[in-house]
């Protein structure tokens, strides 16, 4: 780990820590999930590859797989939430023994594809991630986040407002994080992950509202998969869906009336 990171060393210590729970391998490449508070259910790859290393982060200690390798890591940030972004957003603190990583949201499948065909997509490029389906604009996500609850709606509209007074044009597409196909060891890639956890960390922790902020003020050159995420991966529904905190797990206000009136749509 480089001296001169802007993260705070308690985050450092931890991701050290991590990394002394690896078993040391001659794959260069690994897939790599993060499951705390039980809010996925764990998803066993269709295909696995030798040359392929499979770790999934949980708090679970019951959790058990035949192709994952499973770590059990305690929960030692304020949230459960903020503990996998940690692990999603700096994979060159814990994972130096590996050039390419996929990080994949517990509740995506890799169940269409094989690893390998995934990694070899990436090409020349250093990070690879997906448009969003639905949304192409930050403000949109930021008004889905608010009627979702997946954080303070006064947060949000103080992070896009900051945003926006900051010049930034919200004219890019939105991506969707939950797979990132990275060669984290890159310099540029390092820098820039560093700077998005540390807007995670510091504002919302709905990652999705600051990564085209922070990739354009940091010029990160990345690019998009040519196919929707569903042509490649399945995605699952959360096991729970809520927000996990100190005081345990909760579900927001909003969710509830955004349950009641999808289900009044369907009737």
């Amino acid at each position: 780990m480089k001296k001169n990171s802007e993260i705070c060393p308690e985050i450092i210590l931890f991701l050290e820590s991590v990394e002394k729970k690896l078993s040391r391998t001659e794959n260069k490449k690994v897939i790599y999930s993060a499951n705390f508070g039980s809010y996925d259910l764990l998803r066993e790859p269709k295909f696995v590859d030798s040359d392929v290393d499979y770790i999934y982060f949980t708090d679970n200690p019951d959790i058990q797989s035949e192709i994952w390798t499973v770590v059990f890591i305690e929960v030692v940030f304020s949230d459960a939430r903020m503990t996998a972004r940690i692990l999603k957003h700096l994979p060159h603190i814990f994972l130096t023994q590996y050039n390419s990583s996929l990080w994949l949201d517990a509740r995506i499948m890799t169940d269409k594809y094989s690893a390998n065909s995934i990694f070899s997509k990436m090409g020349k490029e250093k990070f690879m991630c997906f448009k969003h389906p639905k949304r192409n604009k930050v403000f949109f996500e930021a008004l889905a986040c608010i009627k979702m609850g997946h954080d303070s709606a006064w947060k949000i509209i103080l992070q896009y407002i900051e945003y926006r007074f900051d010049g930034f044009t919200d004219e890019c597409q939105l991506i969707e994080s939950g797979v990132l196909l990275r060669k984290h060891l890159n310099e540029n890639v390092r820098l820039f992950q560093e700077k998005w956890l540390i807007e995670i960390f510091h504002k919302t922790v709905r990652d999705q509202l600051s990564f085209n902020y922070i990739a354009s003020k940091f010029e990160l050159m990345y690019a998009h998969f040519p196919e929707a995420m569903n042509q490649l991966f399945t995605l699952t529904d959360h096991a729970r869906h809520g927000v996990y905190t100190t005081a345990g797990f909760n579900v927001p206000f909003q969710r509830y009336i955004y349950r009641i009136v999808t289900i009044l749509r369907k009737k």
